[in-house]
């Protein structure tokens, strides 16, 4: 183990607080202090929280401390305790498997920016996995569900690293008001989202995959698939189910990252080095207190303290709690001693005894609802879709005659923002001109078996009921199409892609 950790270490990466931190014993030994350069261009220098592993980061990515004359022995790698206990089923030539994982290995500057938001709050979550004897596999799931980004909010308002929904919040008793969201908070959505995978698990007889769809879709969705496989005959694993789009690919993508995390040299993927290490503790307060004073008072910045205490909503903490305040390992102590010595008496706790921020929000969560906001308003002269079962980017603007790029820029999406079922899209301008308001390219009525059914969309669009024996290729050469053109037209992989009879393609036809 520790060759490989040795190995990992020479090239490996974490992003923190935004600068990137070179994880290697030799820098740390070489770099005595601040350079003059950062000073003349007026670098920044901000302090990262591993208790007993102190370090700077400096502009250019080094780590200094100037009082240190070698560098100090390096912790064993967070990653290589969550992967002790990886125990779900994975199948390195699974093709659904494999698609997730080409799209990883080849977004590195994702997983850099994911690797440096986990740093603060992996450490938490892999004691909740110990603690409660489940697969170290779950602590990817908030690298699906949010990238590790506490403040992340869907179309479909889901929140927080594990990405609760309102109604399912509520359901599972989660305190949501005007000032604190317990989906952000971290140790309150780790424990609700690792009770809920427990009752999924059980609900499902140990099969973690079907619990992990079910996560994502809901039980009712999975049961209902299951049941319809059941009454089919067919197999009723996972694999198997016709689930929504979603929900096909979360499973895979959880996978695919244990894959790389496991091996990533095999990938050509950098996966940061994290020290075993808590990042944060819990210190009580007394009551509600002003962020901006309990930064002062923990020598921290207000947004260090909004990272680590994300559910709290407002510039003070609940006055009906939590009464307590995550702070990084280094500053607990003394924090917690100038939270004792205060002269009150279950008094808010204000700096310079102000309570004009009271009625302001955390600015973290101010941004997160701006953009929230900016994403479901449709512009003028756009119009509004609603995403179905089974869309995708590239089948939506395929049917609506729009690009996917002309889609993901009207909607401020980056490349790898999920499609939920139900949110709402803006498309641009008029697009196609469909006769019917359903989301299917084909008019109603039954077909032929193995007949094209015309579409009333122009352009030669008809679409195709897949027969049993038919491929792509065979479905391309009886057209006389492209298999390259008709494997991006249904957002398939021509050289994996596996059609089920009664599936319905869409082909571009030449008049």
């Amino acid at each position: 183990m520790m060759t490989r950790l040795a190995s990992r270490l020479g090239a490996r990466l974490f992003s923190l607080s935004g600068m990137t931190v070179l994880a290697t014993a030799l820098l740390l030994a070489g770099c005595q202090s601040t350079s003059q350069q950062d000073v003349d261009e007026g670098a920044q220098v901000s302090g990262s929280h591993f208790g007993h592993f102190p370090f700077k980061l400096r502009s250019d990515g080094k780590q200094c401390r100037a009082n240190w004359q070698k560098a100090p022995p390096l912790q064993p790698d967070l990653w290589d305790r969550v992967q002790r206990r990886y125990e779900l089923p994975n199948s390195s030539t699974n093709p659904r498997i494999v698609t997730e994982r080409n799209w990883y290995a080849n977004h590195q500057a994702y997983l850099d920016r994911m690797s440096g938001r986990a740093a603060r709050y992996l450490y938490h979550v892999a004691n909740k996995l110990e603690e409660r004897q489940l697969p170290g596999e779950l602590a990817l799931l908030p690298i699906v569900e949010s990238s590790y980004n506490p403040f992340a909010l869907s179309r479909s308002q889901a929140s927080g690293l594990w990405q609760f929904i309102p109604s399912t919040a509520k359901h599972l008793k989660m305190d949501m008001n005007w000032w604190f969201d317990a989906r952000r908070d971290i140790p309150e959505s780790t424990d609700t989202a690792l009770d809920y995978l427990i009752f999924l698990r059980d609900h499902y007889n140990g099969d973690w995959l079907k619990a992990l769809a079910a996560y994502n879709a809901g039980w009712g969705t999975i049961d209902r698939a299951v049941e319809k496989n059941r009454a089919r005959g067919l197999p009723t694993d996972y694999w198997n189910l016709d689930v929504p789009a979603e929900t096909r690919a979360y499973v895979p993508k959880l996978l695919a990252l244990a894959q790389i995390s496991r091996d990533p040299e095999a990938y050509g993927v950098h996966w940061a080095y994290i020290p075993d290490l808590p990042y944060f503790t819990e210190v009580r307060i007394p009551g509600q207190m002003d962020i901006a004073h309990a930064a002062d008072m923990a020598n921290i910045s207000s947004d260090e303290l909004h990272l680590l205490n994300p559910g709290i909503s407002r510039w003070v903490t609940p006055p009906g709690g939590p009464h307590r305040l995550l702070v990084p390992v280094d500053q607990a102590n003394e924090f917690a001693e100038r939270i004792a010595s205060l002269d009150n008496s279950g008094s808010t706790l204000f700096a310079g005894g102000q309570q004009d921020r009271l009625m302001t929000a955390n600015p973290m969560v101010q941004e997160m609802e701006r953009k929230a906001t900016a994403r479901q308003a449709i512009p003028a002269g756009a119009r509004s879709y609603t995403i179905k079962a089974g869309d995708t980017l590239w089948s939506v603007a395929k049917r609506e005659g729009v690009s996917a790029d002309e889609i993901r820029r009207l909607n401020k999406m980056s490349s790898d923002t999920p499609l939920r079922l139900g949110d709402k899209l803006a498309l641009p301008g008029k697009g196609k001109t469909v006769a019917s308001n359903s989301s299917s390219p084909v008019s109603s009525g039954k077909a032929a078996p193995g007949k094209p059914v015309a579409s009333k969309a122009a352009g030669g669009k008809t679409t195709y009921k897949v027969q049993s024996g038919d491929t792509l290729m065979a479905i391309a050469r009886k057209h006389k199409l492209d298999v390259n053109d008709l494997a991006r037209w249904n957002a398939l992989d021509k050289n994996r892609a596996t059609l089920k009879p009664g599936q319905l393609l869409t082909l571009y036809l030449k008049h």
